[in-house]
């Protein structure tokens, strides 16, 4: 068998396995995470052909648009699409990890160790049931860097495009794909291996699609007589700009004002821009996790993947690019979720499937060589590697469950005309109720305008349960927990 058949029999395999994993995370888990309720309430509106209002419900609208689409064709819910929707691009993201090191210069084995990685890497299966836009992000991000290598291997029209096509799309998941887009093609210009003119002859091919629908954008704007000044572009820019600066500022200041003497007050922005250093750090170790991070850092010392100079800067570009928008988010919040660094980490993790290999080819030969970790190292990282799966397929956290049990319960067992109040969202959603309420400072004034009211009470506030019934002044009439002692109570207003 050739090893294009082996391929694609591997993509193959790779692609059921990965639909079927994300049906069975669904399955373990189905109550949807909080931001699905911005997502959801927008598809459900293009669905219905309220487009407007769909677009002033969540105004990055590619992700809720293709969910009210699979809803429509197939009579599927919103919630249900949009998981139907995710099973399909996390499927897509394992096919890019294997093609992307296939394009790296992976072999057979290289390709077997990167279907396995993905597929049992627990921060994936981790978001496998939510519904979120990051995975449209990071599977068309691969899927533009893997066509961005194979135009600079091949300076092809085709791969050009597709390169800015499918980084396109991950642009209109999460914005961070523009950057990219803008970012990306400077690689080209510092290849020493090339002439200048063909450095330049590439780097415009590879921005020949941007330029081109920008052409086609100013086109537009002219012949429908839309107001540049309503637009107001860089007016835009510059209050972004200077948003991020006053933020950044003030983080300077307050360090000076409360944690530093006068000593050393004028080194608040060494301990701002450390601090921030340190976040995009910390969450990027806890997203590759340890065992993918000890095979990162093999890989790197042992030089297990050693492209090509052009690939590898590619490689890094990538890699530089991600960590430099990782850096300004972190400076703007002060904080990283897993999700957000995970495309950034997938980049770094294109050297595990080459560590790994080199491992397994190390303890074929171990009856020749009598190293300890020779000989035990593979064991355990297969070991490693069985509890991470059943770790991300098996759910040892507390379950949320009781979330969509007690919206059911409201549904079915309350008139469709009743009003609801929760402190999570999530309660009206699935009671099938209006879902995005602003948040009242003191959930028993809902009492005098709703006629029932759920409070969601987790375990790490045991005091706050008692309080909530002192404050309704009367005991609920339904409790929905689960066995961690997270609980919804349901109070109606009038007896």
């Amino acid at each position: 068998m050739s090893n294009i058949d082996n391929y694609k029999k591997i993509l193959l395999s790779t692609f059921c396995i990965s639909i079927l994993v994300s049906a069975w995370c669904i399955y373990s888990d189905a109550t949807i995470n909080g931001d699905a309720l911005i997502y959801l309430n927008s598809a459900e509106l293009y669905a219905n052909g309220e487009w407007t209002k769909g677009l002033q419900a969540w105004n990055w609208p590619l992700f809720p648009f293709l969910i009210s689409i699979i809803s429509n064709v197939t009579s599927l819910s919103a919630e249900y699409s949009a998981y139907v929707l995710n099973t399909l691009l996390w499927a897509v993201v394992a096919l890019g990890f294997i093609m992307l090191t296939r394009e790296m210069g992976g072999t057979l084995w290289h390709w077997v160790a990167a279907a396995i990685i993905i597929l049992v890497y627990i921060k994936i299966n981790d978001y496998r049931d939510y519904i979120i836009r990051d995975t449209g992000y990071i599977a068309f991000y691969l899927l533009g860097f893997l066509y961005f290598l194979k135009f600079k291997h091949s300076d092809t029209w085709l791969k050009a495009l597709a390169w800015s096509f499918f980084m396109m799309l991950a642009a209109l998941f999460r914005s961070e794909g523009f950057i990219f887009l803008l970012l990306v093609p400077l690689v080209l210009l510092i290849d020493r291996n090339q002439d200048i003119g063909q450095r330049i002859r590439m780097f415009v091919k590879a921005n020949t699609l941007l330029a081109a629908l920008s052409i086609v954008a100013v086109i537009i704007i002219f012949l429908t007589g839309i107001s540049v000044e309503k637009l107001d572009v860089s007016r835009k820019l510059a209050i972004i700009f200077h948003t991020y600066g006053a933020e950044f500022t003030n983080k300077i200041e307050l360090v000076n004002k409360y944690l530093l003497n006068k000593y050393s007050e004028h080194y608040g922005w060494l301990v701002v821009f450390f601090t921030i250093v340190i976040i995009l750090l910390y969450k990027s170790i806890t997203t590759i996790g340890t065992l993918y991070g000890v095979l990162a850092f093999h890989g790197v010392f042992t030089k297990a993947y050693n492209p090509k100079k052009t690939k590898r800067d590619i490689w890094l570009w990538f890699i530089a690019i991600n960590i430099i928008i990782m850096l300004i988010f972190a400076s703007m919040k002060f904080f990283l979720t897993g999700r957000y660094v995970l495309a950034m980490v997938l980049t770094i993790m294109l050297i595990v499937p080459f560590s790994l290999v080199k491992i397994f080819n190390r303890w074929k030969n171990r009856k020749t060589d009598s190293s300890i970790i020779q000989k035990y190292a593979l064991p355990a990282i297969i070991f490693l590697m069985i509890t991470m799966l059943v770790d991300g397929l098996i759910s040892f956290g507390p379950s949320k469950l009781y979330i969509k049990e007690a919206g059911l319960w409201i549904k079915n067992n309350t008139r469709a005309d009743t009003t609801l109040y929760s402190t999570d969202n999530a309660i009206n959603y699935y009671a099938g109720k209006k879902y995005i309420y602003p948040v009242l400072a003191d959930p028993s004034a809902a009492v005098v305008r709703y006629d029932y009211i759920a409070i969601r009470v987790k375990r790490k506030n045991p005091e706050l349960r008692k309080t909530i019934i002192k404050r309704m002044k009367k005991v609920p009439i339904k409790v929905f927990s689960n066995d961690r002692g997270d609980s919804v109570l349901l109070f109606k207003s009038v007896s």
